[in-house]
């Protein structure tokens, strides 16, 4: 005899994996499009990593004679466009949105 489940209506959350033993790769909810092909190749491997990393295989077989800091050159790259993009919504969101909407009003 089977047990009744706790929650028998339960679904996952959205975003975790439903069961699925086919071998397919986990997806989060809404990382579909151009963004999450380029940035996440296989689970927990970012492009600039796998770049790094091909590089840095190139570099330890002798193959290629680049200085390090062109091996290194996918990380501190990805590094600075987030550290860009980040800095740019900041700056969005001092100019767009009104002190009111943030609670940040002064009292003079």
């Amino acid at each position: 005899m089977n047990p009744e489940p706790i929650f028998p209506n339960q679904q996952p959350p959205v975003g975790f994996p439903s069961g699925d033993t086919s071998g397919s790769a986990y997806v989060p909810a809404g990382a579909a499009g151009l963004g999450s092909l380029l940035w996440a190749t296989a689970p927990g491997i970012s492009l600039p990593v796998l770049v790094f990393l091909v590089f840095l295989a190139l570099k330890l077989t002798g193959s290629i004679d680049w200085s390090w800091w062109w091996i290194a050159a996918p990380l501190w790259i990805a590094a600075g466009l987030f550290l860009a993009a980040f800095a740019l919504i900041g700056i969005l969101y001092g100019i767009f949105v009104s002190p009111e909407e943030r609670g940040t009003e002064s009292t003079n």
